[in-house]
């Protein structure tokens, strides 16, 4: 049977707040930030699917919320349902379905600012320009779940399993063109509301966030396992950095369809 693997992805922020000792204004500055992608690799989509809709509307019942969408989403629940009550149902949703999960591919990037103050974009049919790398992970940040998916493809021994992508915006990268050279995507506009697969993926992704969060743990391959061991599936993570940046920073001016 093949597996299916649904990509998805979020913003993964710190923060520290200082205070003015002079005049006591509280500001707050981001520490650190990267997108964050996860790829959730299923034994049997319909098995799979079926499970994740009946405990969702069950959870979702229990929680009290009325929704016309069925589905547990990680991000876009919480902003509809409150952010502690999301965390609960989310957990409880994966806890219910862990076992039908095989394997979650969790991937970000490394690019300290002070070391790579400029990210060049830009180039094939284009001029290449230079932004700021804080400017450029956000706008990466969109584009991420192909990203995410392109890494985990790396690898010829998973060319063979079926791709389930959350829609994303980004300009035409090689890690896109290299992706659809292996694989032939699904993608779904909105797929964490309409795709069961595709809502556990945005769910551990926020999971992810919000375990490292309470644990005080940095986002590391490391801790990402840690955060995950006593959880059925297994967990592999990787990041990119600047020695790959010419598979994800866009090349040309045009946007993917």
């Amino acid at each position: 049977m093949v597996e299916v693997v649904a990509f998805d992805s979020k913003e993964f922020r710190r923060t520290k707040t200082t205070v003015d000792k002079a005049t006591g204004k509280r500001s707050r500055r981001t520490t650190f930030y990267s997108p964050l992608g996860i790829g959730v690799a299923f034994r049997d989509v319909k098995q799979a699917s079926n499970a994740i809709l009946e405990e969702s509307r069950k959870l979702l019942l229990r929680f009290g919320i009325e929704s016309p969408c069925p589905l547990v989403s990680g991000t876009k629940s919480a902003r509809k349902h409150g952010y502690s009550r999301t965390i609960r149902i989310c957990d409880e949703l994966v806890q219910f379905v862990q076992d039908h999960i095989t394997s979650v591919f969790v991937c970000y990037v490394v690019l300290p600012d002070k070391d790579f103050p400029y990210m060049e974009v830009g180039g094939v049919g284009c001029p290449r320009t230079q932004i700021e790398t804080a400017d450029f992970l956000r706008q990466l940040s969109t584009a991420f779940s192909h990203i995410t998916a392109w890494s985990y493809f790396g690898k010829p021994e998973r060319s063979s399993r079926l791709l389930y992508l959350d829609a994303f915006t980004s300009k035409q990268t090689t890690a896109w063109q290299d992706l659809i050279s292996r694989t032939n995507p699904v993608v779904y506009s909105r797929g964490d509301e309409c795709n069961p697969l595709i809502a556990v993926a945005d769910t551990l992704v926020l999971l992810t966030d919000k375990k490292l969060y309470d644990e005080k743990l940095r986002l590391t391959p490391e801790n990402v396992k840690l955060i995950w061991k006593t959880y059925k599936f297994e967990v592999d993570t990787r990041f990119v950095d600047y020695r790959v940046r010419s598979k994800y920073s866009w090349n040309i001016d045009q946007q993917i369809d």
